[in-house]
């Protein structure tokens, strides 16, 4: 019998898990599962998703490409719209409304889970502090913010949030405003403010590790004290989509409306692939990275919506 034991290559390991932080081209046996699994690199590209039961503008997303919530917008004719629709990754089913419409101008923390999401300004009245909290089935009034906003970004999670830019009005000129304000869950405090006014613009990252971009080709980075300007040039455009991560970002869409995407990887942006449909008008992005989003609205409005998947991938090995 041939002896292979001292031949070159790599053993493949059997274990009763997953690695946790496997290497692009690893192989391992998964004995529990009974399958052979390989880590492999998928380009990431963007495919129809399901559509949506309201086609609105200027909607706000949060969550991940298979369990996310679409928030507020407008209707024909500029009326703010409440609604609230759920995303498993196949299917929208429409929600309770919110307790008031934040239309397309309030915010939400873009990394919240579905069923934690949080709604900021906008509505009712030109400089709104309210705050709504979904807890997976209905909305409820939270306490208020330190300075009402519209078209602020919101990033992190319900209980670690962060809302930067925006602008106050008003009744005549609208105030751009370069604040931030933090969110602990329960309520609001002012952080230090941007170097920049800054808003309709989009970003991502957590309270402590946030990015924001658009507006202006400044990057603006949050490290949970201090703004920053990063050493990269963002793309000079208005109502972008945004998500992920300070390291694995992404922007996609824009003012006018563009089918282009870019991935932003902490220092520099680099271009990604494009989407069908030319979007604006905020993306209502949600997503954890360059290798999984959801691009949802437009500037008509539609209700057709689109995924991005690939990046860092585990799959199965078969034999075909």
């Amino acid at each position: 019998m041939a002896d292979y034991t001292n031949e070159k290559g790599q053993t493949v390991i059997a274990t009763a898990s997953d690695p946790a932080n496997p290497t692009e081209g690893q192989i391992w046996y998964n004995s529990t599962s009974a399958t052979a699994k390989v880590r492999v690199y998928v380009t990431p590209a963007w495919a129809s998703g399901g559509d949506l039961n309201v086609g609105r503008r200027g909607a706000k997303g949060n969550g991940t490409r298979t369990a996310a919530l679409h928030v507020g917008g407008f209707n024909p004719g500029f009326f703010a719209n409440g609604k609230t629709e759920s995303y498993d990754g196949t299917a929208f089913t429409a929600e309770n409304d919110q307790v008031n419409p934040s239309g397309p101008l309030g915010g939400s923390f873009s990394q919240a889970p579905q069923g934690t999401a949080v709604s900021f300004g906008a509505q009712p009245g030109p400089n709104s502090t309210q705050t709504q909290l979904w807890d997976g089935t209905s909305w409820s009034l939270g306490n208020t913010m330190q300075v009402g906003l519209q078209k602020s970004w919101g990033m992190g999670t319900r209980d670690a949030g962060l809302a930067a830019g925006g602008f106050s009005y008003d009744g005549v000129n609208p105030g751009t405003g370069n604040y931030s304000q933090e969110y602990d869950g329960t309520s609001w405090a002012n952080g230090n403010n941007m170097g920049t006014h800054i808003n309709s613009h989009t970003g991502g990252g957590s309270q402590t590790a946030a990015w924001c971009a658009g507006y202006v080709t400044n990057v603006f980075e949050y490290d949970g004290t201090c703004w920053s300007n990063a050493p990269g040039v963002g793309p000079n455009q208005q109502l972008m989509g945004g998500a992920g991560p300070q390291t694995d970002g992404l922007v996609f869409g824009g003012q006018p409306a563009t089918t282009t995407t870019s991935f932003y990887d902490g220092t520099s942006f680099t271009t990604g692939p494009t989407m069908s449909l030319a979007r604006s008008n905020g993306g209502a992005a949600s997503g954890t990275g360059q290798g999984s989003a959801l691009a949802v609205g437009n500037g008509p409005n539609v209700v057709t919506t689109e995924e991005l998947d690939g990046g860092f991938q585990t799959q199965s090995i078969t034999s075909s």
